[in-house]
C-alpha cells in the first residue's frame, strides 16, 4: 500500500485570492453607470454589463452574441463597425468619440471610447467599448449656445464676469458702450 500526500495549502489560498480578485471585477463593472462592453472584428457583443444592456433597451442575453446590425439602426451600425474595424487594424484606440445613438428610448448623445484588448502574441483579439451617455450635457451645451446668439445680437450691453470681477464675455453692444471692440 501506498499513499502519497502533498501539502496544497499555497494553491488553495491562490485559488481564493483570485476568486477575490474576479468579484472586486465584476462588481467594478457592473456597478458602473457607463456601458462596458466587448466586441469582436464582426460587431459581435462578446460580453455586456448590465448598464450596456439597459441603455440598449435589452437584457444581457438579449444582447451578447448578436451583431450591431440586429439592434441599431443600419447606417448607425454601418459607422460603428468602421470604428471597430479601424481599432482592429490599426491598433489604437478610439477616444472619447461623441454620436447621437437611436435607442428604444429615443435619441441621445453617448461618449464612446474603443480600446484594443490582445492577447498573449499581442494580436488584438477583440475591443472593449466604454460609453457615456451625455444627453444632458448636451442639451445644456445647446442652451449655452442660443444663450450666446442672443446675447451676442442684442441691443443692450451684456457682460459675465468671474467672482474676482474679471470679464469672461462682453457682447458687441457692451464694448462699444465703453469705447471697445
Amino acid at each position: 500500500w501506498v499513499s502519497l500526500v502533498k501539502d496544497i495549502t499555497e494553491r488553495k489560498k491562490a485559488e481564493e485570492a483570485l476568486r477575490e480578485s474576479e468579484k472586486k471585477y465584476r462588481d467594478l463593472i457592473e456597478s458602473s453607470a457607463d456601458a462596458i462592453f466587448t466586441l469582436n472584428e464582426d460587431g459581435v457583443f462578446l460580453s455586456a454589463n448590465l448598464e450596456a444592456a439597459r441603455s440598449m433597451g435589452t437584457t444581457r442575453e438579449g444582447l451578447i452574441g448578436r451583431n450591431m446590425h440586429d439592434l441599431f439602426p443600419k447606417n448607425f451600425a454601418d459607422l460603428q463597425m468602421v470604428a471597430v474595424r479601424s481599432v482592429f487594424q490599426t491598433g489604437k484606440p478610439i477616444l472619447g468619440r461623441e454620436e447621437l445613438t437611436q435607442t428604444k428610448f429615443g435619441q441621445k448623445w453617448y461618449s464612446t471610447t474603443l480600446m484594443p484588448m490582445t492577447d498573449d502574441e499581442g494580436k488584438i483579439s477583440y475591443v472593449m467599448g466604454v460609453s457615456r451617455d451625455i444627453t444632458e450635457r448636451k442639451k445644456a451645451e445647446e442652451e449655452l449656445r442660443k444663450f450666446k446668439t442672443i446675447s451676442d445680437k442684442a441691443g443692450y450691453g451684456s457682460a459675465i464676469s468671474d467672482v474676482e470681477g474679471n470679464l469672461v464675455y462682453v457682447n458687441k453692444s457692451f464694448a462699444k458702450m465703453h469705447g471697445y471692440t
